[in-house]
């Protein structure tokens, strides 16, 4: 027989949860992305120069943070002449604290053999660290995902990649797949994609593939509702997760009512998704899309790092030269 007092430690608990998930909440939507640290500048200071796309992990053995990024220029001459224009370059950091970091590992695009790189996603499975990096092929004309494994986060080879998922495994009318956020859950990987038709003028969604082993991945499907509306009804790209139960979490995705317009300056939503049955929730706020107050607005690619109350944020951050640095941002919840 269960005793009272446990009973109500289990309330207590529950409520303890349910509060922490609403303190989170309402502090992801008062975020003022303006108080975030810069940690990464563009490389250039014209439009169309970023830096960002960032994945953070923590590596609880020997203490330190590990950052994938990735550096662009712009579709411009010069750059374009001799092939250096969009993602050029891939990188991973390291930290000690999760605010000055030191560059680890670098690959170029022309080393990799992409036309551009996107987001990756960092992760590490008992001593093995992955890397899942998303790349424009230049033989296929499209993006997909490969994997890199290493024990050294400092020495991945790109001549040992295999390619993991690409438009294929989607089906015939799909023609790119890239940005990769990955979760352990009940046993099983989630791998949430962003993906496009062959004609991307039309719309950006997030998909769902899920694997036993994370190498071997199965599509199963999309992840919002395809009848939106309002500031989220042309793009819905997961880019980070935040626990509040073991089965919910809340989620930051990049956004905007089209492609035409708003893709490359995506500005980020909020809302909730149910992990067992990947039922989303989209959150409605006077506050959404959350936004930089500088040139296009666009705020994008968050990763998040919750550690007990506290929470890093990492993002993409519009500046008033109409470039993108990479900051850094700590909340208490």
């Amino acid at each position: 027989m269960i005793k009272r007092e446990d009973k109500t430690v289990h309330y207590r608990g529950i409520v303890k949860v349910l509060q922490m998930g609403q303190d989170l909440r309402k502090r992801i939507l008062t975020l003022d992305p303006q108080e975030g640290r810069t940690i990464r500048t563009p490389p250039l200071t014209e439009e169309g120069s970023w830096v960002g796309a960032p994945s953070i992990l923590y590596d609880e053995e020997p203490g330190k943070y590990l950052l994938s990024y990735r550096l662009r220029n712009p579709r411009t001459e010069p750059f374009r002449k001799i092939n250096y224009h969009r993602g050029y370059e891939a990188r991973i950091a390291e930290s000690t604290d999760g605010r000055t970091f030191t560059d680890i590992w670098a690959v170029s695009k022309q080393e990799y053999g992409a036309r551009s790189f996107e987001r990756a996603c960092l992760r590490k499975v008992g001593g093995t660290y992955r890397l899942y990096l998303s790349y424009d092929d230049p033989k296929a004309k499209q993006w997909r995902i490969d994997l890199l494994e290493s024990e050294d986060p400092s020495e991945f080879n790109t001549q040992e990649r295999k390619t993991i998922l690409t438009p294929r495994n989607k089906g015939p009318a799909v023609g790119h797949v890239k940005d990769p956020y990955l979760i352990q859950h009940d046993g099983m990987w989630l791998m949430f994609v962003n993906y496009h038709d062959e004609d991307i003028s039309h719309v950006s969604e997030t998909g769902v593939a899920v694997s036993e082993d994370g190498v071997t991945f199965e599509w199963k499907g999309d992840l919002f509702p395809n009848d939106r509306e309002g500031w989220d009804k042309g793009i819905a790209r997961l880019t980070t997760l935040l626990r509040v139960t073991t089965e919910t979490a809340l989620m930051l995705y990049d956004c905007g009512t089209s492609m035409k317009e708003m893709v490359c300056e995506e500005k980020t939503g909020v809302g909730m998704l149910n992990l067992s049955n990947l039922t989303v929730t989209r959150i409605e706020d006077v506050s959404l899309p959350l936004t930089s107050p500088y040139s296009s607005g666009s705020l994008r690619y968050f990763d998040a790092l919750r550690r007990g109350r506290e929470i890093t944020l990492f993002f993409e951050f519009a500046t008033k030269f109409k470039t993108h640095e990479l900051r850094v941002q700590e909340v208490r919840v």
